[in-house]
């Protein structure tokens, strides 16, 4: 995600939305570890 999605800007929110689609590619959304990574977005207060 960070080699090939992140600008080198990015701050916490662009962070989310590109692990969060990183795990969607790799894994499918609403998957196990795609929710793992929103839910860890979300207990850390990024939505």
């Amino acid at each position: 995600a960070f080699a090939q999605l992140m600008p080198s800007n990015a701050n916490f929110a662009m962070a989310r939305t590109v692990t969060l689609r990183a795990a969607q590619d790799l894994y499918g959304l609403n998957s196990a570890p795609y929710n793992a990574v929103r839910d860890a977005w979300t207990a850390v207060g990024v939505n």
